[in-house]
């Protein structure tokens, strides 16, 4: 398929952590009466070709969700008055309606935000105390879990999830409030997080990319003392 001019990239196409030259990228076009639509495709950036991801989608997703295998799973749709979440188990399963909710009623609105490798489905919405939180949603009942996974009391949550490429699993969630934190679920990453900002407690440490523009320190774990190398084994973005 020759790809149009309103196309964007979406996110890396890989499967289960796995690595390719491929990626997942959106097209949208203008439906009638002034609608926006869009669809998945997946797309060979060394050879050009696509595939369609999305077929059989609902009419008018204008924000999709795919799980840790690459499959759309969730399709959102608006217009001037309603946003409906539509669902589906699986790459072979059909779309259903699991959500919807005025576009004046931000209270109910739900925010899917990214599956696990177990399926689980993350999202943020708005609690019984009017904070928003992140949750975990079933599909196929169409309710948040009883209890959010992760609140920032007084702090508006919109995303921040941070989960493994290579496993999948969810391994903290970051958030700005006086800076940006990250609380991590996973505890060999929180002690290391705790044994940063011990060793730089006037920096905003935040685990990133090897490759972006920032220092590059070493940790020595043991030590607690820092330096500013520029090859190292733990690497954190630094932000002063």
């Amino acid at each position: 398929k020759m790809m149009s001019a309103h196309v964007s990239y979406f996110q890396r196409w890989n499967p289960n952590g796995e690595s390719s030259d491929e990626i997942i990228v959106i097209e949208s076009s203008l439906q009638a009466q002034g609608r926006m639509s869009s669809h998945l495709y997946r797309l060979n950036t060394k050879t050009g070709d696509s595939t369609l991801l999305t077929m059989g989608a609902p009419s008018g997703t204008i924000d999709w969700t795919v799980d840790h295998q690459c499959v759309a799973r969730v399709a959102m749709t608006t217009d001037e008055t309603r946003t409906l979440v539509h669902y589906r188990a699986g790459e072979q399963a059909p779309w259903t309606l699991i959500r919807q909710f005025n576009n004046d009623e931000p209270q109910k609105m739900i925010q899917p935000l990214r599956f696990d490798s177990k399926g689980n489905l993350y999202v943020s919405a708005y609690g019984a105390d009017d904070a928003m939180a992140i949750y975990t949603f079933d599909g196929a009942t169409g309710k948040l879990s009883d209890a959010p996974v992760f609140k920032a009391p007084g702090f508006d949550l919109e995303g921040g999830l941070l989960i493994d490429q290579g496993s999948g699993e969810l391994l903290g969630v970051r958030f700005q409030a006086d800076r940006t934190r990250t609380v991590w679920v996973d505890a060999e990453l929180d002690a290391l997080q705790k044994t940063i900002d011990r060793a730089l407690p006037d920096a905003v440490n935040t685990a990133g990319s090897p490759f972006g523009p920032w220092p590059v320190i070493s940790m020595d774990v043991r030590k607690t003392r820092a330096s500013t190398i520029c090859d190292a084994m733990v690497r954190f973005q630094i932000s002063s």
